[in-house]
């Protein structure tokens, strides 16, 4: 996918790093994400403040009453199934020519934000490159064939304080947290299998150990530099 140089599965069992190169897609649904990370926001369609908003009632004014800010969900978006990653991309420094003036600071850009490693696990599975494309491209083929929508982006973070706008009747709002969670750098792959429920989803896609390798999460950072011709 444009623009991202490395996607890199953190988890917190090595068996689970094993099972994923060995084909198993282990996606759990918003709904115990949003119980994982006390983030009742995960997913939100609309997040309007309560000046902006007028509710009545056989014509009396029940504004005072509603919540503040509101926000709408949907149970469409609370059965769906994510696969969470973190991206590795370069983000602020896209169009910046890299020197030795600023390549500390685009280093630790890249690096992994340790809150990561402690949240998430020591083992993780790396994806680089064409490695990417063709994981990416293995996923959708497999969801296709059992009929599911899926849809993958990387997230992206808002100011909870700032009036948030997006159409709760689609997927899309799968694709917004909280700006207290921009350290993860999240691409996500979301999967709509049209079931309803808590139980998480397991997608064989096939051995992928031909377009992945598995390292651990401390080794990441350590590993990555950038050299110069």
């Amino acid at each position: 996918m444009s623009g991202i140089f490395v996607l890199i599965k953190i988890t917190d069992k090595e068996e689970h790093a094993i099972q994923l190169q060995q084909g198993i897609i282990h996606a759990n649904r918003v709904s115990w994400f949003r119980k994982k990370e006390y983030d009742e926001l995960d997913g939100v369609g609309q997040m309007k403040k309560m000046k902006e908003t007028i509710f009545k009632i056989a014509g009396r004014d029940m504004t005072p009453y509603l919540p503040d800010p509101i926000t709408i969900y949907t149970d469409e978006i609370s059965n769906l199934n994510v696969f969470c990653m973190t991206a590795v991309q370069p983000g602020p420094f896209h169009d910046e020519i890299i020197t030795d003036d600023n390549y500390n600071e685009y280093i630790n850009y890249l690096k992994i934000d340790e809150r990561c490693r402690k949240e998430f696990g020591e083992n993780a599975v790396v994806f680089m490159g064409d490695g990417i494309t063709e994981f990416l491209k293995r996923v959708r083929r497999s969801a296709d064939s059992k009929g599911y929508e899926v849809l993958m982006n990387l997230v992206e973070y808002f100011d909870p304080q700032v009036q948030l706008e997006i159409n709760p009747f689609t997927i899309t709002p799968m694709f917004y947290k909280r700006d207290q969670f921009k350290y993860q750098k999240e691409f996500r792959i979301a999967i709509n299998t049209k079931t309803v429920g808590n139980d998480p989803l397991r997608l064989d896609i096939g051995n992928i150990e031909d377009i992945s390798f598995r390292m651990g999460t401390n080794e990441i950072n350590n590993k990555m530099s950038i050299s110069f011709k």
